[in-house]
């Protein structure tokens, strides 16, 4: 009991969180080919951003190249690998950013922004379509580009609103409240 004339303490409220739309994806329409596509465009946007922010310790050796050295940077061993870390730390953010958030939430921040999530097309146990899937669809989205875009253009035709990748992986992006 507190002391008299001191207030109680406050009440901590914890909220639960909202479950992901991937527990009642059943009934949820099919999102469209405009809305996966301003989605993947708002993605690209960020995606650009953190590549040329990993990019600038390139971008600060190209800038001062004339001051430290006369040589050809291609033959400078630091150089190259500063290189090679800025590529692998682009490529390892990209993945983390496309495939962990579908495989955590089924969204990007771009298909966030629009109500869209990436859920499996039978039952699901939890947010997120896991990892295995989320790579599977990863390596079939980047097919769907190989082949001029055509697996992209399926979600046009097919009645379930469903593109090259996500038949390969067995997904569905779905509208969200």
């Amino acid at each position: 009991a507190p002391p008299s004339g001191a207030a109680a303490p406050p009440v901590v409220r914890v909220r639960k969180p909202r479950p992901s739309a991937s527990y009642e994806s059943a009934g949820r329409a099919a999102a469209g080919f405009f809305p996966r596509l301003l989605a993947l465009l708002v993605d690209s946007v960020i995606l650009l951003a953190l590549t040329l922010l990993l990019l600038s310790p390139v971008f600060l050796v190209f800038l001062f190249k004339d001051a430290f050295q006369s040589t050809d940077l291609l033959r400078d061993w630091a150089f190259l690998g500063i290189l090679v870390g800025c590529g692998l730390m682009i490529f390892g953010a990209n993945l983390w950013y496309v495939v962990g958030g579908w495989a955590r939430t089924g969204r990007t921040p771009g298909k966030a922004l629009l109500r869209l999530t990436v859920v499996p097309v039978g039952p699901t146990t939890g947010p997120g379509v896991g990892l295995k899937t989320a790579f599977v669809r990863f390596l079939a989205w980047n097919l769907s580009g190989l082949l001029l875009g055509i697996g992209f253009l399926l979600v046009l035709f097919r009645k379930d609103r469903r593109a090259l990748h996500d038949l390969v992986a067995g997904t569905k992006v779905v509208k969200t409240p």
